[in-house]
Order: C-alpha cells, then sequence, then structure tokens
C-alpha cells in the first residue's frame, strides 16, 4: 500500500474524513465477489497486478468494513499465487498481511457473515474471516518460506522486524494459524531418514534435507519472536508458538539418538562405521540437551508475558508432553 493509500484510510478510520461505512460495505463486499466469479470463470486468468490495484483501490472505499478486508486477504492470495517476480509476490504477501492486521483491529464478534448475490441473482452468505485465516495458512506464509528460500526475504525470517504485523487487538484469531503453520511445516520437513546410516550417497541427501530442516527451524523462531515483539497483544500466543517449535526441534534431536541407539543393537551398522556412528548418537545427545534448555527458555518467557497479560492459553495434550521432555533433557545441559 502506498503512502497516499496508507494516509487516505488513516483520514477515513480516525474520523478526520466523512465515510458511511455501514453504507458502502454491502456494494464492497459484493463487488470483491462478483470479482471472485470473474476469476472462477472458465478460461479466466489471473492479472496478479490488476486484481492487486483492484483490491487495494476497493479498500480505499470502504476502508472500516472488516469483513471486505478479510474477504480482499482471500483474492490477495490468488494475486500472489499468480505472481511469478519474487519481489512484487513479496510486495502482494505484505498487502495481504496490511489487509488482514486491518481485519484484525476491526473485528466484530458479533458480526454476522455478510450477503451477496451469486451471477444467478441467487443470495448467499460468506465467512470472510475464515476464508483470511485459510489463505495465511495455505498461500501467504508458503509463499512467504519459498521466497526465502529462493533468496528474497522477508526480515523476520532472519532476526529483522516484521514488514507488516498482521496481527492486532483481537487476540487469537489468525496468530494461531500462524503458529500451527511453522509447526506442521518442521514435521512435514523433519522425516528423512536417520542420521550416520545408510551409504555415501543416502548420507549426502539426508544432509541436505537436513540443511533445509535446521533453515526452517531458523525461519520460524526468528518469525515468531520478531512477531511477539511488533504484536504486542498477541505476544503471549507467539512466544508460545516459539516455544513449541523449539521444544519439536528438541525432540527431534531425541528421535535421531534413539534412532541411532537401536540400529546399533540390531547390528545394522557396518563394522567399519561403528565408532563414527556411536560418536553420532553422543552429539545428537549433546545437540537435544542444548536445544531442550533453548526450548525452556522459550518456555519461561511464554509463562512471563502470560501473566504479564494476563491470558490463558490451553495446552494440547502433544503440547503438554514436549514441554515434560524438554523439562527433563534440559536438566543434563
Amino acid at each position: 500500500m502506498t503512502l497516499a493509500r496508507m494516509a487516505a484510510a488513516c483520514l477515513a478510520l480516525c474520523g478526520l474524513a466523512p465515510v458511511a461505512m455501514a453504507d458502502c460495505a454491502p456494494a464492497y463486499q459484493q463487488a470483491l465477489v462478483d470479482k471472485l466469479f470473474e476469476l472462477q470463470a472458465p478460461g479466466a486468468k489471473v492479472d496478479a497486478a490488476a486484481l492487486q490495484k483492484f483490491l487495494l483501490d476497493e479498500r480505499e472505499k470502504c476502508p472500516g468494513d472488516y469483513q471486505g478486508a478479510a474477504f480482499s486477504v482471500y483474492l490477495m492470495g490468488a494475486a500472489v499465487g499468480h505472481e511469478a517476480d519474487p519481489q512484487k509476490k513479496a510486495a502482494y504477501i505484505d498487502d495481504a498481511f496490511t489487509l488482514m492486521r486491518q481485519a484484525s483491529d476491526q473485528y466484530d464478534p458479533q458480526m454476522k457473515p455478510f450477503t451477496y448475490t451469486d451471477q444467478n441473482g441467487v443470495e448467499g452468505t460468506m465467512w470472510a474471516w475464515g476464508h483470511a485465516k485459510t489463505t495465511l495458512q495455505q498461500a501467504l506464509l508458503p509463499h512467504m518460506v519459498a521466497l526465502a528460500e529462493a533468496g528474497t526475504i522477508e526480515p523476520s525470517l532472519t532476526g529483522g522486524s516484521p514488514g507488516v504485523c498482521p496481527y492486532g487487538e483481537v487476540t487469537r484469531l489468525a496468530d494461531d494459524t500462524e503458529g500451527r503453520f511453522w509447526l506442521d511445516l518442521m514435521k512435514n520437513s523433519g522425516f528423512f531418514g536417520t542420521a550416520g546410516l545408510g551409504n555415501e550417497d543416502e548420507r549426502a541427501e539426508y544432509d541436505r534435507n537436513l540443511a533445509i530442516y535446521d533453515r526452517r527451524v531458523g525461519f520460524a523462531q526468528n518469525r515468531l519472536a520478531a512477531l511477539a515483539v511488533a504484536c504486542p497483544e498477541n505476544r503471549a500466543q507467539l512466544l508460545f508458538d516459539r516455544a513449541r517449535v523449539l521444544g519439536n526441534w528438541a525432540e527431534y534431536s531425541h528421535r535421531q539418538m534413539d534412532n541411532i541407539n537401536r540400529a546399533i543393537e540390531d547390528f545394522r551398522v557396518n563394522r567399519d562405521r561403528r565408532d563414527a556412528v556411536i560418536a553420532l548418537g553422543e552429539e545428537m545427545e549433546r545437540q537435544r540437551n542444548a536445544r531442550a534448555k533453548m526450548a525452556l527458555e522459550a518456555y519461561e518467557a511464554f509463562y512471563a508475558a502470560e501473566a504479564e497479560t494476563n491470558s490463558h492459553l490451553d495446552f494440547k495434550l502433544g503440547d503438554k508432553q514436549t514441554y515434560f521432555n524438554v523439562v527433563s533433557w534440559a536438566k543434563n545441559q
């Protein structure tokens, strides 16, 4: 969003310019749905730049409607997915994050799904926020990671401040979705064989996959830490998600240590590599303990933020076991 557009939106939202928000919302929402039908038409081609301009222009006309902003996130996901230029794609992701932040700040839990009319004149309803969260998890964050791995890096992934904080005044709307994305990415990236086993080519392939996995863990912990600073209303949730990421990282090292030990016990390690594999298992144990200490410190930061903000997050069964594991392993560090 340009500075001029941001200023116009601020003027409207701050009451310095007359905006009939209640009156503009139905037309705004209908225009977005019409654009969706246009994009879904047989043979339709998505012009990413034109779609991005349309969404930002329509937003200017009705800056106070959270449902329109949320549904625009969904449509901006199409622009992101169809843009080939990395810099433009990154800019569209930031636009989507800006829209998500606006929707979060304006969220009204009492509001019903908006009503629209389809191409046949039939009335329907749309839960815009659900579409925004799905777009965040299935389009914006995956494309952000893919861009980073190709060299176009969002600053928060490597320790800088995020270009945009997507999560605003209403807590636990989308931030839990971001945490789940990183945890799922780690789980999907973290099963690629056992360290030190196999022939030379298999060990080289393991090393390549390990580099991808460790890089993604770095992205996850850096981004969640940066968002916890940039999005203070959501700090406790984001620190909790970061602790879970680091806890899962420690569990990865423990799983590798167990796999190595079982392979040795089952005589699946060649004699000429036995000493090297035993040493690798011992290194995995040291690595597990060091990562567990990092995770425990992250959990302590979460607990401090939880007490400070008077918030309460429920541990799921797997999360609780991860915490117990971390506490036990950290004692060995």
